[in-house]
C-alpha cells in the first residue's frame, strides 16, 4: 500500500494551466540547445505548485516532493517522462539564471498580462502603485542588489526594494499584481515609480486600451516629474502631497480660508469620517529640453475625524510628557550631574523642546536662586561662606498656539487631475483609503505565500528571479480569489466552512490561502495485490465544500476523480 497526499496542488494546476503559463513561458523564453528533460515551463509550473501549496520557496526539497509524488504528479502533468532529475536544485538554478534575464522576463511579462486581461474581466480602471523594502544579511557588494538603505526596523542590514503596480479590483478589494521591478536598496523610492508606470501604459496601449487610467500612489510619488509623465501619458493621478510640495504655510492659509459650513461632508454608516473641500491650482514643469508644461490640478483638503482625534490624543501626550521632563531637569538628585550654570540649564530646555518640536507651544522660564551656607572651621579647613545656585524652572502653555495647531491636525492634501464628475471628493476619499490594497499584496509576498524572508538564494541574479517567480504565483492566487469572490456575487452567496474554529463564519471575499488549507490531507491511495496483478486506487472522499470551491473557480468537480482515473491509466498501460 501506498499513500500519496495530493492536497490542494491539482487544483493550483488546474489554475496554471487555464493561464497557459507552460506554453507562455516556453514561447517567450527560449532555452540553451542543451537542455534536456522537460521544458522549461513544464518545470516551472510543477515548481510554482509546489511553492504555493507548500509555501516554501527554498530549491533543495522540490527534487525529494518530485520523487515521493512522481506516480500522480506524471498522470497529472501527463508527462510520464517526467523524473525528480527535472527539479534538482542544480536546474532550478538554472531556471531562476533564464527568468533573470531582463530581455526574458520583459518578454514573458508582457504576453503573460496581454493574455490574462484577455481571459478575465478585471477592473482596470484604476493602477496603484509602492515600494517595499525586502532586507537580507547578504554580504553588501559594489553595484550589487543588496544596499544599505533607509529601513524603519533594521537600517545596518543590506536591502533591495521592489516597486509594483496593481490593478484595482471593485469586486473584492484584492488588487491584481501587474507589473514589478526589482531595484537595488539604496535607490530612493521616487525614481522608481517611472519604469513600472512606463510597463503599464504600454501594456495597455499595446492592447488598444487608450481610456485614461487613474494612478494612485503615496507622496514619493509627488514630484513634478512624475505627475507631469503621467499627463503625458494620458492619465490622472491621486496623490497625498507632503509638507515639501505644499508648505505649511500654504496649508494654513488655504484651510484657515476655507468656511467649515461649505464643507463637503463623507459618511460611513451614518458616522461622520471625514470632511473638506477643494481648490483649482495651475501646476507648472520645465522638463530637461527647457520646454515648459502646464496643466490644471485639484487640491483636495480632507480632515479625517478619527485621524485628527488620534493627532490631539498624541499631542497631549507628547506635551505632558515634555513638560514633566523640563521640570525634571530642575530637581537634584543622586547621581545626576549638577547644573553649574543657567546658561547650561537653557540650552538643555531648548535641545528638548526643539526635538519634540515644541518651542512655540511651551514657553519656559527659568529662575535661579543664590543660598549663602556658613561652614564652621573643621579640622584644617578654616570658617567660610558658600554660595549655592538652586533653579526652578516654570513651564506656561501657550493656549492659543495650541489651538491653532489642533486646527490643523487631521487634515491631509491631496493632488487629483481627475474630474470632479469622475471622482468627487468622497470618492477620492475612498479610492486613497483603499491603498491597502496594494500594501496587502507586499504581506502576501513578504509572510503568507511563500515568506520571500529569509533569503537563502546568494547571487543577485537569482534573487531577483526569485522575486519574479513568487510575483507570478501572487498573480495566481490573485486571479484565484477573484474568480472566487465573482461567482459569490453572482450566485449572492458566502463561503463558509473555511476558518478553523468557527465553521459557520462566512465571507464573500475568501483568500486562496484558507480555501486551499481546506484541501489539505486529500490523499491518494495505491493497493497493489501482487499475486493478481491487481492495481486498486482510493481517493479521500471530496467535501461539498471543496466541490463547492472548486466550482467557485470555475473548474469542474471531478478534478481528483479524474486524477484518480488517470493513475489508473497508466499502470494499464
Amino acid at each position: 500500500m501506498e499513500v500519496y497526499r495530493v492536497d490542494d496542488v491539482p487544483l493550483i494546476y488546474a489554475q496554471l494551466q487555464e493561464l497557459n503559463l507552460q506554453e507562455l513561458i516556453d514561447e517567450a523564453i527560449p532555452t540553451h540547445g542543451n537542455w534536456q528533460g522537460v521544458s522549461l515551463g513544464h518545470v516551472l509550473i510543477i515548481w510554482l505548485s509546489y511553492l504555493i501549496s507548500e509555501g516554501d520557496h527554498r530549491l533543495s526539497p522540490v527534487e525529494s516532493w518530485v520523487s515521493q509524488n512522481l506516480l500522480w504528479l506524471q498522470s497529472l502533468t501527463g508527462l510520464f517522462e517526467l523524473s525528480s532529475k527535472d527539479l534538482t536544485d542544480d536546474r532550478l538554478e538554472q531556471a531562476l539564471d533564464y527568468l533573470s534575464e531582463d530581455s526574458n522576463w520583459s518578454s514573458f511579462a508582457s504576453i503573460f498580462e496581454a493574455n490574462t486581461l484577455s481571459i478575465y474581466d478585471l477592473d482596470s480602471e484604476t493602477i496603484r502603485l509602492d515600494a517595499a523594502p525586502i532586507q537580507g544579511h547578504h554580504r553588501i557588494k559594489p553595484e550589487g542588489l543588496f544596499q544599505k538603505g533607509y529601513h524603519k526596523q533594521h537600517a545596518n542590514l543590506g536591502q533591495f526594494k521592489i516597486m509594483l503596480a496593481s490593478l484595482d479590483n471593485a469586486l473584492n478589494q484584492f488588487g491584481y499584481p501587474l507589473f514589478h521591478k526589482v531595484f537595488s536598496g539604496e535607490k530612493a523610492d521616487d525614481i522608481l515609480y517611472y519604469p513600472v508606470l512606463k510597463d503599464c501604459n504600454d501594456l495597455f496601449k499595446g492592447q488598444g486600451d487608450n481610456s485614461c487610467k487613474l494612478i494612485v500612489g503615496d507622496s514619493k510619488m509627488g514630484s513634478k516629474f512624475l505627475r507631469h509623465s503621467i499627463m503625458e501619458m494620458g492619465h490622472s493621478y491621486l496623490v497625498p502631497l507632503s509638507k515639501v510640495q505644499l508648505s505649511n504655510e500654504n496649508r494654513k492659509e488655504l484651510i484657515s480660508n476655507a468656511l467649515p459650513s461649505k464643507f463637503e461632508q463623507v459618511y460611513k454608516d451614518e458616522k461622520l469620517v471625514a470632511q473638506g473641500f477643494e481648490v483649482l491650482r495651475q501646476m507648472s514643469y520645465t522638463d530637461e529640453s527647457e520646454q515648459n508644461h502646464n496643466w490644471e490640478e485639484r487640491l483636495i483638503f480632507v480632515l479625517s475625524s478619527q485621524y485628527a482625534k488620534s493627532q490631539k490624543i498624541a499631542f497631549d501626550k507628547k506635551m505632558k510628557k515634555t513638560q514633566a521632563l523640563l521640570l525634571e531637569l530642575a530637581v537634584p538628585k543622586q547621581g545626576k550631574a549638577k547644573i553649574e550654570s543657567k546658561e547650561t540649564l537653557l540650552l538643555r530646555i531648548d535641545e528638548i523642546l526643539k526635538s519634540k518640536s515644541l518651542q512655540d507651544c511651551l514657553k519656559v522660564e527659568v529662575i535661579e536662586t543664590v543660598l549663602e551656607k556658613q561652614k564652621r572651621k573643621y579640622g584644617n579647613l578654616p570658617a567660610r561662606t558658600e554660595y549655592i545656585k538652586e533653579f526652578k524652572i516654570k513651564v506656561k502653555v501657550e493656549k492659543q498656539v495650541v489651538e491653532e495647531k489642533k486646527k490643523l491636525m487631521g487634515w491631509q492634501v491631496y493632488a487629483c487631475t481627475a474630474n470632479k464628475e469622475k471622482l468627487n471628493l468622497e470618492q477620492c476619499v475612498w479610492k486613497y483609503r483603499a491603498q491597502n490594497q496594494i500594501e496587502k499584496r507586499f504581506d502576501d509576498l513578504r509572510n503568507k505565500i511563500a515568506p520571500l524572508v529569509p533569503i537563502h538564494l546568494q547571487k543577485d541574479n537569482r534573487v531577483e528571479a526569485l522575486v519574479h517567480l513568487l510575483m507570478i504565483a501572487l498573480k495566481v492566487i490573485a486571479l484565484m480569489e477573484y474568480k472566487v469572490a465573482k461567482s459569490l456575487d453572482e450566485q449572492k452567496q458566502e463561503l463558509d466552512n473555511i476558518y478553523p474554529g468557527n465553521p459557520k463564519q462566512a465571507t464573500k471575499n475568501p483568500t486562496a490561502k484558507r480555501m486551499l488549507t481546506a484541501f489539505k490531507g486529500i490523499s491518494i491511495v495505491v493497493f497493489k495485490k501482487k499475486r493478481k496483478k491487481k492495481i486498486l486506487i482510493k481517493l479521500t472522499d471530496i467535501s461539498l465544500n471543496q466541490k463547492k470551491i472548486i466550482r467557485l473557480m470555475g473548474f469542474k468537480s471531478s478534478l481528483y476523480k479524474k486524477l484518480k482515473q488517470n493513475i489508473k491509466i497508466s499502470f494499464s498501460t
